[in-house]
């Protein structure tokens, strides 16, 4: 009997140490449950809208009224449309006066509002890739901080469909799926990679924010923490941080990254079934220069 328990024990916390380290590798639960210390100097929130869906008009008002809510002074929204949310757009404008609105596309692209002016801002890109990517520098406290607002490549935009997970002959499709994800997987590495190279030329204070596609411990996020930025969910969130619901897909795929000129406050991800994306929100503190 002693040697069955024992035997037991030892399974056990062979499965423990297995699934730590797992985790540890793709961050996939985060464990903060006293977060939230200290006073933000600024707060930043980042959601695909999904704008492509049917239901978007009926949508449209409570996505407004959330952001609204929320109050972040900084909101990047991926899949936006100008064409179709004017309304939406007229509304945020009133609280935030600065807006790159040239970076939506006719049908479908992203827009940045801020409540501090934008003092510059530019597209990241090369002749080879053409990632959905923007550097905005920013002036908060007499700063100059830099945020890059991203929309990584989606691994449906390599496929003839998209794929879900809704029944269970929909798991025959993995196989297939799981190639094309590695194909996409390499595409965002090398958009990450470019982001990379254009921002590390100084040190400014700088925030990566958006829609990356992607999961921790992939490729394209660890080319971002290689560079010095560190996960904000996994630094200060709980639990898994799903912000991708579809059929039985969860997923992680929005993050805020940051560099050591921050101090992460507080991280949450806002339940929410206004798209198939969940908001992030992020409150940060800018260190002190000699610090």
């Amino acid at each position: 009997m002693k040697c069955r328990k024992r035997t037991k024990f030892i399974l056990l916390s062979i499965l423990i140490i297995i699934c730590w380290i797992f985790n540890l590798q793709y961050k996939w639960i985060s464990f903060h449950p006293f977060k939230g210390g200290g006073k933000a100097d600024f707060r930043v929130l980042t959601w695909n809208i999904h704008n492509s869906g049917k239901d978007f008009d009926a949508r449209q008002p409570g996505i407004t009224q959330l952001i609204l809510d929320e109050d972040a002074d900084i909101v990047l929204l991926n899949e936006f449309c100008l064409r179709k949310s004017p309304v939406m757009d007229s509304t945020l404008r009133l609280r935030y006066p600065y807006v790159v609105d040239n970076w939506a596309k006719p049908f479908s692209g992203d827009i940045f509002y801020s409540k501090y002016p934008i003092k510059r801002f530019h597209r990241i890109n090369n002749d080879t890739l053409w990632p959905l990517a923007y550097e905005f520098r920013l002036e908060i406290n007499e700063r100059d901080i830099r945020i890059v607002g991203c929309h990584l490549l989606s691994t449906n935009n390599l496929s003839k469909q998209r794929y879900t997970l809704k029944k269970w002959k929909d798991l025959s499709t993995l196989p297939t799926y799981y190639n094309i994800y590695k194909e996409g997987k390499a595409m965002r590495t090398a958009e990450t990679e470019l982001i990379m190279s254009r921002i590390q030329k100084d040190t400014l204070p700088t925030l990566i924010m958006g829609d990356m596609n992607d999961m921790s411990g992939m490729a394209p996020l660890n080319r971002i923490e290689e560079n010095g930025f560190q996960d904000a969910w996994w630094k200060g969130g709980t639990g898994c941080g799903i912000t991708f619901v579809e059929g039985w897909m969860r997923f992680r795929l929005d993050h805020i990254m940051y560099n050591s000129s921050f101090t992460l406050i507080d991280i949450n991800v806002i339940d929410t079934p206004l798209s198939d994306h969940r908001p992030l929100i992020g409150s940060f503190k800018l260190n002190s220069e000699d610090s």
